[in-house]
């Protein structure tokens, strides 16, 4: 008994400890987040500085297009920057886009430390260089946000509500339940399933059906929390990190071409 007793107090004082980590965010950061070493410079095409000459710089590769009316704000996944999405933000732009993707801070050129909190801030400033210095209606804003980047996509559009429209691909439904499935913890990062459905604009869920990383159920989950408007697409045999090349990369362009320009412009 006394040694079944020393175990509970044991597990107890563990998850205690865990809680007060995430809680405090001393080990969230190092859990969650993944910077790859930089894969390119401040002096690479298309990369601008967000936030000025701010100490807190942020990088993001911008692609104006003259003849679009509507402006993607593109987040990336974890594990990688701006450089690997060159094809994906030239696909966009050819498809009838201006293209924003941002660097979280502690990715690629961009200073300070991921967190939960400072991804906000990524995002935030983001949508300022939009809708401020570039002069882009909310209304025609499309937010994407692949993998983590679904959880700052659904923070703006919600705190935003004039936003055109969002796009989550391989989203999850928190950053905690990829691992536990369940909310186990006072704190639950990136709360996608408890703002989805407050989020009004048109929704596009698109996620493949063999996710090894984000289970597709996590996309089902979001999908049936939403409010209407709302599409979702299954990409059969599609894992986490191959969704454009198993649903044809013509058809995912066309595809989110299709839906934000069934949203009118303003």
């Amino acid at each position: 008994m006394k040694k079944l007793r020393r175990i509970i107090i044991d597990i107890v004082a563990a998850y205690l400890l865990v809680c007060m980590a995430l809680t405090t965010g001393c080990v969230s950061s190092k859990l969650m987040f993944h910077p790859p070493k930089p894969g390119y410079s401040w002096q690479s095409l298309d990369v601008i500085r967000l936030n000025g000459d701010s100490p807190k710089a942020l990088a993001a590769v911008w692609l104006p297009n003259q003849q679009a009316t509507k402006a993607i704000l593109y987040f990336h996944g974890n594990a990688e920057d701006i450089a690997n999405g060159p094809h994906i933000f030239r696909g966009l732009h050819d498809a009838g886009f201006s293209v924003l993707a941002v660097d979280y801070p502690g990715f690629g050129m961009s200073d300070g430390t991921p967190t939960e909190g400072s991804i906000y801030a990524s995002a935030e400033a983001a949508y300022a260089q939009l809708t401020e210095t570039f002069n882009i209606a909310p209304s025609n804003i499309v937010v994407l946000g692949l993998s983590i980047g679904s959880g700052p996509a659904c923070y703006l559009a919600e705190k935003h509500k004039d936003v055109g429209g969002l796009v989550i691909q391989s989203g999850f439904t928190s950053a905690v339940r990829v691992v536990t499935r369940i909310r186990i913890l006072p704190v639950d990062p990136f709360p996608n399933l408890a703002r989805i459905g407050k989020i009004k604009c048109p929704k596009l869920f698109l996620h493949g059906n063999q996710d090894e990383v984000i289970p597709y159920q996590h996309g089902l989950a979001l999908f049936s929390a939403a409010s209407e408007p709302k599409r979702m697409i299954t990409v059969d045999g599609a894992g986490h990190n191959d969704l454009p090349y198993r649903m044809g990369m013509a058809k995912y362009f066309d595809t989110i071409r299709d839906f934000a320009y069934d949203v009118p412009s303003r």
